[in-house]
């Protein structure tokens, strides 16, 4: 079972990343239902273009960073893009990610809206 984080968990993992704590990867997978607006200093990397080289350099990236650092994929309702992406990036040796629970709908609808600077292309 691949692990999920809410909305306001996200919120709080951007908010310490910005403050000096570990930073937090946060992958867009959508492919053009972005233009709705993304989460502030997410990666865009397209599910019909997201190749396993692709995932693998993401890893080798995340793994020398540090502090240790969080890796988020979403896609717009994070059902099934976003889901199967995170799969696939868990699948490599020594990846570890999560998913945003509801996505960037439910991530906008709740803290976008409270916290505007959290969101863009809106």
């Amino acid at each position: 079972m691949m692990e999920r984080l809410s909305g306001d968990e996200l919120e709080k993992l951007i908010d310490a990343g910005r403050s000096g704590g570990a930073p937090v990867v946060i992958v867009d997978v959508r492919d053009e239902d972005r233009a709705a607006g993304w989460i502030a200093g997410s990666r865009h990397m397209p599910s019909t273009s997201l190749t396993e080289d692709k995932l693998a350099a993401l890893a080798a990236e995340v793994s020398k960073m540090s502090p240790v650092t969080t890796v988020i994929f979403h896609c717009m309702l994070s059902q099934v893009r976003g889901p199967t992406a995170c799969q696939r990036y868990n699948r490599i040796p020594g990846a570890r990610a999560k998913v945003l629970t509801g996505g960037f709908q439910m991530f906008g609808q709740t803290v976008g809206r409270r916290r505007p600077d959290l969101v863009e292309g809106l």
